[in-house]
């Protein structure tokens, strides 16, 4: 059970420990004066569940054994904060809709996105507008636009387009394709535009004198390099590889390599080596592992190391078939150049000749060969001198035509060079164009992303939105409590929306009282308690509620029906779930009297409905100097304190009571007129038999005025008042001055005309005929100076 609560804070600047629930009770109601810490104490429970409050430094709450209550997830606060955060009130056209909850919250969320997206949405426009210039070939600000006039910059007479004419001996001027602009862009002269025009002309003369030996250059021809040793060949092909001595089946073995199936041999030794093989493939007989040992030594004896080294010197004599390219000779139309290609493919020939014999000695080691004989050194002899000819014959070719060439590829370098020179201009509004509309498109790519990214955000809090369910027909069951009517109040679902209606009327906006926001709010704290949850169940969770101040300044006219809800609730809720407690706080010491009652009714009826069996028990407290206190009823009269508060305020003290000092004063004035002389505060104001027994002229003329303030200010205009947040206190017109000036003439009309009723019931206060005589002089001097005004 909760206990107690530790924190720092808010009202209460050094760290406080209160009790909120004594020994075992479960209702605590607790009486505080305004500015006493009420708020502070609901603050700070809230912030020990877990909420962020600003101005709560720390705190921690403790059960009855002071061990840190942990349970906080069934603590529910109802104070300022919860109505301001929980219950919000929209204008949807000429009604008022009602933001509950988490509506509320998801309401701004949403209207907070859409003002961010409709902003995003006009900036994004706005880049589109840049972009599409950047894009618009026609847009002296666009990359095309500025190529364009590179282009331009190229082509015709005069420009790069016809030089190049000129230097190829063309017909018609040089195309400006995009890869002629891409690579004039890319250089980077080192030499003046002065010195290249020079140079150009120069060669340009020059290539008018060499022209009419214009062709292209001939690659030289290939020298072959061809590893062939022939009598070395030779050597190794009549060699006789000596035969060791064999058994029958090694003799078979070796019969098998003469017939040149060496292939075979190896294949076999291959298969009788692996472990796995315990049939022979090739005659399907089963064989032993000492058969497979024997038949793999016969053919390694068979294949002897000899054999293996003789067979690797073989194969390095092996010759790779040759590829001569004699691609562009042909423009030669030379007999050399013929012969080339021919003697080439003879070479080849002799080649695959001799890989075959040296195949066929590998095949048959122990058989020397001895009539071997080739061709391919003279082949080779014949080729180089015939390539030799050829060479010089190219050589020849080249000479000629190698001036042009050179001339031509400096012309069209110089060309290039000059043409990039005279291009420069347009080329650095090309490159700016290009800067500018990367950073435009990345601009206009940056505020689609951030505006899907909002859009997406405002779809899940539309959806989130769409899916909560609000109880409206609990709500309205509470609201009905509370005006003993169906129609006086009550949320009505339209749309997705809660409008909110009175006496079957939708209610505008700026007609919703904040009592009756207020009554709202009350009616969704109880109903939000058991929302998520099967009807039936009710209250059967276990609840700890910290009430602050339920019957606000606003709620006097519906007090009754407020405090029947109470009532209802306090009873259902302690009634259901044994470990539920309630914390109730008020400032209005009447409202304490009122819960006093409903405390007595429940816990009656908690113990007449179980027989007797069980009990709950509530105390009263009272918030004085940031003590909790017992709250003493024998000592206590309302009229007293209010009178009390009205006094204090007159002496300068209780500031905060600034906001509700005039209704104070307003309920003193109905008490004392209507206990001592059973008349209204109008009809005493204007009867001369009560203002006669003041005495003094002057005292009669300026309290009929005072009266007349009072009325003027009071009943005729309280509902209108009660409709704006900004009203608290019908006197609210009055500087804080005049407010205390009024206070202090209150307690000198009452002095004047009953002495001993004012000093009886402010009995305990120090100086107080000296304090209420002096502001009765000061009242005196004002009649006297005769500045009264009406």
């Amino acid at each position: 059970m909760l206990n107690k609560i530790k924190f720092k804070g808010g009202f209460f600047d050094e760290e406080k420990e209160l009790k909120l629930f004594m020994n075992e009770d479960r209702i605590s109601f607790l009486y505080g004066k305004n500015g006493s810490g009420k708020s502070t104490i609901s603050n700070a429970v809230r912030k020990a569940k877990g909420d962020v409050v600003d101005d709560i430094v720390q705190a921690t709450l403790y059960d009855k054994e002071d061990m840190a209550f942990v349970d906080t997830q069934c603590i529910h606060v109802f104070n300022e904060d919860y109505v301001s955060s929980r219950v919000k009130i929209r204008a949807d056209g000429l009604n008022a809709i009602i933001l509950l909850g988490e509506l509320g919250n998801l309401e701004d969320k949403i209207l907070d996105l859409e003002l961010r997206i409709e902003a995003e949405s006009n900036r994004n426009t706005e880049l589109k507008t840049v972009t599409d210039e950047y894009r618009d070939k026609d847009n002296i600000k666009s990359p095309s636009n500025c190529r364009y006039q590179i282009n331009l910059g190229l082509s015709g007479n005069g420009h790069w387009a016809e030089r190049e004419k000129i230097i190829n001996n063309g017909k018609r001027n040089a195309s400006v394709t995009d890869k002629v602009i891409d690579s004039i862009i890319a250089l980077q002269p080192a030499e003046t535009l002065t010195d290249l025009r020079k140079r150009y002309e120069e060669n340009l003369q020059l290539l008018s004198q060499v022209i009419a030996n214009e062709a292209a250059q001939i690659r030289s021809t290939v020298k072959l390099n061809v590893p062939y040793n022939e009598k070395v060949l030779q050597n190794l092909l009549s060699q006789k590889v000596e035969r060791p001595t064999l058994s029958d089946r090694e003799q078979y073995l070796l019969q098998l390599i003469d017939d040149g199936k060496l292939d075979q041999i190896n294949e076999m030794k291959s298969v009788f080596s692996k472990e796995k093989t315990k049939k022979c493939p090739f005659c399907f007989q089963k064989i032993s592992d000492q058969g497979k040992r024997d038949l793999i030594g016969s053919i390694e004896k068979v294949l002897s190391k000899e054999v293996d080294i003789h067979e690797e010197n073989l194969k390095k004599c092996i010759i790779q078939e040759l590829n001569v390219d004699f691609s562009g000779m042909d423009v030669l139309d030379s007999p050399n150049y013929i012969k080339c290609k021919d003697i080439v493919e003879e070479i080849n020939r002799e080649i695959f000749k001799i890989r075959e014999i040296i195949l066929k000695k590998i095949n048959h080691p122990y058989t020397p060969i001895t009539d071997f004989e080739s061709h391919l050194i003279d082949k080779l002899e014949q080729y180089e001198l015939f390539r030799t000819k050829l060479q010089q014959e190219i050589e020849t070719y080249n000479n000629a035509v190698k001036k042009i060439g050179t001339l031509k590829r400096n012309l069209t370098t110089d060309n290039a060079a000059i043409a990039h020179y005279e291009i420069s201009r347009d080329l650095e509004l090309w490159k700016q164009a290009l800067v500018d509309q990367k950073k435009a498109d990345e601009a206009l790519k940056e505020s689609d992303e951030r505006i899907k990214n909002l859009n997406d955000e405002l779809n899940v809090l539309k959806s989130r939105k769409k899916n909560i369910k609000i109880a409206v027909s609990l709500i309205n069951k509470s609201l009905r409590y509370v005006f003993f009517s169906k129609n006086r109040l009550e949320i009505k679902v339209e749309n997705d929306k809660y409008v909110l209606y009175a006496y079957g009327k939708a209610v505008k906006p700026n007609n919703v009282s904040v009592g009756e926001r207020n009554i709202i709010a009350l009616c969704y704290f109880f109903t939000e308690l058991i929302m998520n949850q099967e009807a039936k169940d009710g209250y059967s969770k276990k609840l700890i509620l910290v009430i602050d101040d339920p019957v606000s300044s606003f709620d006097f006219e519906n007090k009754v029906g407020i405090m029947s809800l109470l009532k209802a609730k306090i009873a259902d809720i302690i009634k259901s779930n044994p470990e539920s407690q309630i914390l109730v706080m008020t400032h209005d010491i009447q409202c304490l009297y009122d819960l006093q009652k409903i405390g007595e009714e429940v816990c009656n009826e908690y113990k007449r409905e179980s027989n007797g069996q069980k009990k709950v028990t509530y105390t009263c407290y009272e918030l004085k100097n940031k003590e909790i206190i017992p709250f003493s009823y024998t000592k206590r009269n309302e009229y007293s304190e209010i009178l009390k508060d009205v006094y204090d305020y007159a002496c300068g003290k209780n500031e905060s009571e600034a906001l509700i000092v005039g209704n104070s004063m307003r309920r003193v004035m109905e008490a004392f007129s209507t206990f001592v002389y059973k008349k209204g505060i109008a009809e005493i104001s204007c009867d001369d038999t009560i203002l006669q027994q003041i005495g003094d002229k002057d005292y009669i003329d300026y309290f009929k005025n005072l009266m007349y303030r009072l009325v003027l200010n009071g009943d005729s205009h309280m509902l209108e008042r009660t409709n704006s947040l900004d009203d608290m206190d019908y006197l609210c017109f009055l500087s804080d001055e005049e407010r205390r000036r009024t206070a202090q003439e209150v307690i000198c009309f009452i002095y004047l005309l009953n002495k001993r009723h004012i000093l009886a019931h402010l009995e305990g206060k120090p100086n107080i005929e000296t304090n209420i005589q002096k502001w009765c002089a000061d009242i005196k001097s004002f009649c006297a100076s005769d500045e009264v005004t009406v």
